[in-house]
Order: structure tokens, then C-alpha cells, then sequence
């Protein structure tokens, strides 16, 4: 009989522990995607950036430090002087997110 009650007991912890990892599973991962969004910056992917930025974002919504790197894609992308409909989209983008950030 206590042998049942130690494995229930186990059996227990085990789900509680498995339940309670998704949210830090979803945490790692959000953190993996935003190491990839930086190098994809510092490589000047920045279309590849902004993905791996919005990914994080879905995989933690508390996480706000993509979201202020993501602007900073934008901004960069930006061209001054050019009336390009994609480069207002871009400075539009930049605004738009950074005024999130804010």
C-alpha cells in the first residue's frame, strides 16, 4: 500500500512539473529565436531579423525585447530620400513599433 501512494505521489510531481514547463519550454524558445533575430542583424538580414523577432514575440507575449529590436530592423531598412512604397511601409513600421515600445 505505501508503495502505491509513493507512486502516485511521483506520478503527480511528474505532471506538475510537465504542465508547468510548457511556459518555460515557450520562454526558451522565444529567447533562441531572438539570438537568431540578433545575428540575422548583425548580418544585415534584416527581413530574416523581423521573422525571427515576431516569432519570439508569439512564443512569449511578455517578452518585450523583440519588439524594440524589431523596430530597430525597420529603421534600418529604412532609406532616407526614397519614395518607395516598400521604404514608407518601413519607416511606418519603425514608427508604429517603436511608439509600442514605448
Amino acid at each position: 500500500m505505501p508503495y502505491r501512494k509513493a507512486l502516485a505521489v511521483i506520478l503527480l510531481c511528474v505532471l506538475a512539473a510537465a504542465f508547468s514547463g510548457c511556459s518555460f519550454y515557450n520562454k526558451l524558445q522565444s529567447r533562441g529565436e531572438l539570438n537568431r533575430g540578433v545575428a540575422a542583424f548583425k548580418e544585415q538580414k534584416y527581413e530574416e531579423a523581423v521573422k525571427c523577432f515576431k516569432n519570439a514575440m508569439q512564443m512569449d507575449p511578455s517578452f518585450v525585447e523583440p519588439i524594440s529590436y524589431m523596430a530597430t530592423c525597420y529603421a534600418a531598412m529604412y532609406v532616407p530620400g526614397s519614395s518607395d512604397s516598400s521604404n514608407v511601409k518601413n519607416a511606418r513600421s519603425a514608427i508604429s513599433t517603436f511608439e509600442t515600445v514605448l
